[in-house]
């Protein structure tokens, strides 16, 4: 939390004299709404000033510090106000996914399945951030998150992958997407699941993860809430803080021709339907509309993209936002999975 505390420090003496706008009473404010505290009107009004106000190219830290507010980094400490739907272990236990990575690596995820023989549609969830999930955080996510556990209400098996700690002084070293790419490959040999319509749903660093899979292989679908293709795009090589606030508050300044051509030459090799989620609050998204989209329209990816007014990081996990954006979260989900996927997923009753 460190790093955050210096980032406001920094985001308030810049911005309070240019705009009048007490940014600690504004980070105070949004840490209270995300963990579901009821504003006064007042507050609420000053709340939304302020996130119209904020400029993400010119005040990155800020940007970054509001959108990842009720969580600790980037995909991880998430606070859930949404309940989540509860199905028995009994009937849908918590299961160990093992797989070995190309280099030899033992990796360890888990998942759940709906009750029944199938063959049913599967989802591999893909964390964000730059190190391993315990397995005990799997198994929470799997039971305790509202968007998890809707997907397998709905008729999804659903994982939970995770990967090994990326080498913070080259981010681009081979390694985390040798264990997601392993993990995908075992849930398509699973017994009951249709192999053709397995899809990557990840966030943060686990969307650009889903989209480096998706590069290689062919998924039914791809989800990618708020992908950090800094990371894609070969541009983030270390695991420093400051460089990614200065890139994703001014990437055209680090996409050069060389991370473009990386980018695009990964992007034609997409073969399936990619469906992107993004908040108005994170500067990942300045990257992600005005440099990813219009390069995956170029290279002929059948995207779709989904605004989410008001909502930081992590959104798209169910994660400090409320009931009514899990529910969008979700109806936007299964209806882009609805046209992509070979066999329909069948609700479960509860």
């Amino acid at each position: 939390m460190k790093r955050y505390f210096i980032l406001v420090c920094l985001a308030v003496q810049v911005t309070a004299a240019q705009q009048g706008i007490d940014w600690k009473r504004v980070v105070d404010l949004r840490e209270k709404q995300v963990r579901g505290t009821v504003l006064s009107t007042q507050d609420q009004e000053y709340l939304a000033k302020a996130l119209a106000s904020l400029d993400s190219r010119q005040n990155s830290p800020m940007a970054t510090r509001l959108a990842l507010a009720g969580l600790t980094g980037d995909g991880t400490g998430e606070v859930f106000q949404a309940q989540p739907v509860r199905i028995g272990l009994d009937r849908a236990p918590v299961e160990i996914l093992a797989a070995t990575a190309t280099d030899g690596r033992v990796i360890q995820g888990s998942y759940r399945r709906p009750p029944g023989k199938g063959p049913f549609p599967a989802v591999l969830m893909i964390h964000g951030g730059l190190d391993p999930q315990r397995p005990e955080k799997q198994s929470w996510f799997l039971t305790e998150c509202p968007v998890h556990t809707r997907l397998l209400a709905a008729g999804f098996i659903v994982a939970q992958a995770t990967f090994r700690s990326y080498d913070r002084q080259n981010l681009l070293a081979p390694g985390p997407d040798l264990d997601v790419e392993a993990l995908y490959m075992k849930l398509k040999s699973l017994p009951g699941v249709d192999p053709g319509s397995v899809v990557l749903f990840g966030g943060s660093g686990g969307g650009s993860l889903a989209l480096e899979i998706a590069s290689r292989h062919r998924p039914a679908a791809v989800i990618a809430g708020e992908p950090a293709t800094i990371l894609f795009a070969g541009m983030l090589k270390t695991g420093d803080y400051e460089p990614r606030l200065r890139m994703m508050g001014d990437p055209e300044a680090y996409y050069k021709e060389e991370q473009r051509q990386i980018m695009e030459s990964k992007l034609r090799r997409i073969q399936c339907p990619l469906l992107l989620l993004s908040g108005d609050i994170h500067p990942l998204k300045v990257m992600n509309h005005e440099i990813l989209l219009p390069a995956a329209i170029e290279a002929g990816v059948k995207v779709e993209w989904r605004w989410y007014k008001g909502e930081g990081h992590g959104f798209y996990f169910g994660s400090a936002t409320p009931v009514e954006t899990v529910v969008k979260v979700l109806q936007d989900v299964t209806a882009f999975l609805g046209k992509a996927l070979p066999v329909s997923a069948r609700s479960i009753s509860q």
